[in-house]
């Protein structure tokens, strides 16, 4: 098994397991500042370990520019966005749309940064897709079709779309300009941190913080392990690979998820989840097995590492 591979089930793992964490952030704490607080955390941690790694060099005042955009983008615009839709949607399909930011990836992929698009590949996606929608079906069928709806689904759109913006800029800034991986993304998330919490701010909010063990546990959690570990991956398997195949972590972090959620939320399987996340591994299968093979050729040469 290659090493990209490898990352990319790690990352699905770790970001899998942080669904269950999401609702101690958001239930006792404005969501901008809980956003903002595991990325600034998380940007801080990671700047410190780029210095103590010697892999701390500097970036010209327009890599900066972009460096906030991509903040903006990825780690304050689109979690603000799908952290709010959780107050018109169900949850599950919160995450069965996020699951679909695969798609823009791809294209955003093809059109700016010249990735190859294949019928394979187009093929894979849309049973993986078949297969989000069949483990999310109750939830689904839960939705009203009312203007509340309307603007949960106008939200999570929004989310993906600026996500896929970002992690396509992050693609470009690290082709072009070889920064270091780590040192970009550190930047990156402390830059968002740093918005979502002056967002708070604009929109009238104070400055506030919950000492529970309830919510800094699971905020550690989030900060220290996920964020770091499965942005990281994310974007080294963007430049390594494709955006698309980094878009995979979205696509398979729902179902790992849901089986979480026996434990945690009193979930039962069905016929349609079943079968629904059988179909989602087949079409990651298909999808990515001429990625697979070439990885498999090059894992010797191109050690895959944070």
């Amino acid at each position: 098994m290659s090493n990209h591979i490898k990352l990319l089930l790690l990352a699905t793992l770790i970001a899998g397991s942080s669904w269950i964490m999401v609702p101690t952030q958001i239930s006792s704490m404005p969501y901008s500042l809980s956003i903002g607080y595991r990325f600034i955390i998380a940007g801080s941690l990671i700047l410190l370990y780029c210095m103590k790694t010697k892999v701390f060099s500097k970036i010209s005042l327009s890599g900066h520019l972009l460096l906030m955009f991509q903040g903006l983008c990825m780690y304050c615009l689109a979690h603000s966005l799908s952290y709010n839709a959780t107050a018109y949607m169900p949850t599950g399909v919160i995450a069965l749309f996020l699951a679909f930011t695969i798609v823009p990836n791809t294209i955003l992929g093809t059109i700016i940064s010249g990735d190859k698009l294949t019928l394979q590949f187009l093929k894979g996606s849309f049973v993986s897709l078949i297969g989000i929608v069949l483990v999310f079906y109750n939830d689904l069928n839960k939705v009203s079709p009312d203007i509340l709806s309307m603007i949960g689904f106008s939200l999570v759109v929004g989310a993906m779309f600026v996500s896929s913006v970002g992690t396509v800029l992050s693609k470009v800034m690290m082709r072009r300009e070889n920064y270091p991986i780590m040192l970009i993304n550190g930047f990156a998330m402390l830059y968002g941190g740093v918005f979502s919490i002056l967002k708070h701010f604009m929109m009238g909010g104070s400055l506030v913080f919950d000492f529970s063990y309830s919510y800094v546990l699971p905020l550690i959690y989030l900060s220290i392990i996920v964020t770091p570990l499965v942005f990281g991956i994310y974007l080294k398997l963007a430049k390594e690979v494709s955006a698309g195949f980094a878009g995979y972590i979205w696509l398979f972090t729902p179902v790992l998820a849901l089986n979480l959620s026996i434990f945690f939320e009193d979930f039962e399987w069905t016929i349609y989840s079943l079968t629904g996340t059988i179909l989602v591994v087949m079409g990651g299968l298909l999808s990515s097995k001429k990625e697979r093979k070439k990885l498999l050729k090059q894992s010797s040469h191109h050690p895959a590492g944070l």
